[in-house]
């Protein structure tokens, strides 16, 4: 009866051992793998870089004459990322002047204008800082029932004599369910197919339902004006930009 126990407790010894000598060998195999597949950048990188933001694309500056010896500045950031939204500041820099910077945003898959108007650098390069991005998971849903502003009665009206301001007349709806602290429309004129102009205006507390009669002036000499653009911006991906309704 002892030798039988004696027999049976070494098999089971014999067992232990075999199993820890095979996982033993097969360690160093596994721990190897491991790490190629934790540092190969062949595996590992891709799946990383595809999950980032892509920068900003830069447009070049362009430059029109204001009023008073200063300059109205253009650019333009565009967003290629599907489901990033990019916050930033920008300003247009010439090294000899102190720069002003605007904050600015890209919804995701825009073409941001940006634009600063009275400056007194000519030949200046844009400068982007502070650059965030924040990951939008459902930006499509949210653009449909957000991105929902109409322009009306929109007509441009050129300076009759010397001295008379040219203005642009246009009416902005938000058929939105959404109210917004902000709203900004940036606009754009046209003389065959060229930027001739440029303008900016902020629209403080845009309600819901509500509608602004607004109007542009350029008192600078214009060229003859054939077609305009205006584009509503509105950063609705920020919450703190949404007004609760209470604030109504």
């Amino acid at each position: 009866m002892v030798v039988l126990l004696v027999i049976v407790n070494c098999a089971f010894w014999g067992y232990g051992i075999f199993g820890f000598t095979i996982w033993a060998l097969d360690y160093q195999r596994l721990e190897s793998q491991t790490k190629s597949m934790l540092f190969s950048s062949a595996s590992v990188l891709p799946g990383i870089e595809a999950a980032k933001p892509q920068p900003l694309q830069l447009s070049n500056v362009e430059v029109f004459a204001g009023s008073d010896d200063l300059w109205d500045l253009l650019s333009g950031a565009f967003n290629p990322n599907a489901d990033w939204l990019a916050e930033f500041d920008y300003g247009f820099t010439d090294d000899s002047t102190s720069t002003v910077f605007f904050p600015s945003f890209a919804l995701p898959g825009q073409h941001k204008i940006l634009m600063a108007l009275a400056q007194r650098n000519s030949s200046p390069r844009l400068e982007i800082k502070n650059l965030t991005w924040r990951r939008i998971t459902n930006f499509s849903e949210l653009k449909e029932s957000h991105e929902l502003f109409t322009v009306t009665g929109d007509g441009f009206t050129a300076a009759k004599k010397a001295g008379n301001p040219s203005r642009l007349k246009f009416t902005l709806r938000n058929d939105s369910a959404y109210s917004y602290w902000q709203a900004g429309v940036a606009v754009l004129l046209y003389s065959s197919g060229n930027v001739a102009a440029i303008n900016l205006i902020t629209i403080p507390k845009f309600l819901s339902g509500s509608s602004r009669d607004l109007e542009l002036n350029w008192t600078r000499p214009l060229p003859n004006i054939d077609s305009w653009e205006i584009v509503p911006e509105v950063n609705y991906l920020e919450v703190s930009n949404i007004m609760p309704p209470i604030q109504h």
